[in-house]
């Protein structure tokens, strides 16, 4: 039902602002029946098993595509809100044209849709990669903090996938914890040129 063209966090250099970019549609199947009811914005913070505590809404408006920035203003209207940091949920909801004669033979068991969307900073990831990276090359086995870290992303990703959230939301503040931080990039002393 839903067309996913963008949704990501970046960094806009020319406002030097964090922002969240939101790009979604009904698919060309869907759009004559149904409409994007809501948009819901919320981070890791402010999502308990299924509850939203919104920190951004855009509702009433029945559209059939959705193309915003959500720039880093929400910081300053709501506490606890840190797009470069947080982990970011979005949930889109759509509803069925009820009014509409030729959509009935179409409704499907639901009449309502809701996708959520999870969208974060990658680059918090790629830093704490290229620490690990860096160990790689100075030691002559594979450094056991790197692959600790590589099977904990992996486990993060599986979280989201599934719609595990709450234990998504666990690991990727473990993730950018502290206990994953890396300044071990001293020579193993095996005399191997690293390069």
């Amino acid at each position: 039902m839903f067309t996913v063209n963008t949704a990501r966090v970046e960094y806009d250099s020319t406002n030097l602002k964090w922002s969240i970019r939101l790009n979604v549609a009904i698919d060309d199947a869907h759009k004559d029946c149904y409409y994007i009811k809501a948009i819901y914005i919320t981070n890791q913070d402010n999502y308990y098993d299924d509850v939203w505590d919104e920190v951004y809404k855009d509702e009433g408006r029945e559209i059939t595509s959705y193309n915003a920035i959500i720039e880093e203003d929400i910081n300053h209207i709501y506490n606890h809100v840190c797009i470069e940091n947080d982990l970011i949920f979005i949930k889109i909801e759509t509803t069925f044209r009820e009014e509409e004669p030729k959509c009935i033979d179409t409704l499907e068991c639901d009449a309502k849709g809701t996708l959520i969307l999870n969208v974060f900073n990658v680059k918090n990831i790629y830093d704490r990669y290229i620490q690990h990276i860096k160990e790689v090359n100075v030691c002559c086995d594979i450094p056991k903090a790197f692959i600790d870290f590589y099977l904990r992303y992996e486990a993060f990703k599986v979280a989201v996938i599934t719609g595990n959230y709450a234990s998504a939301i666990k690991m990727y503040r473990a993730l950018l914890g502290k206990e994953n931080r890396s300044n071990n990039i001293n020579s193993c002393g095996c005399g191997r040129v690293h390069r």
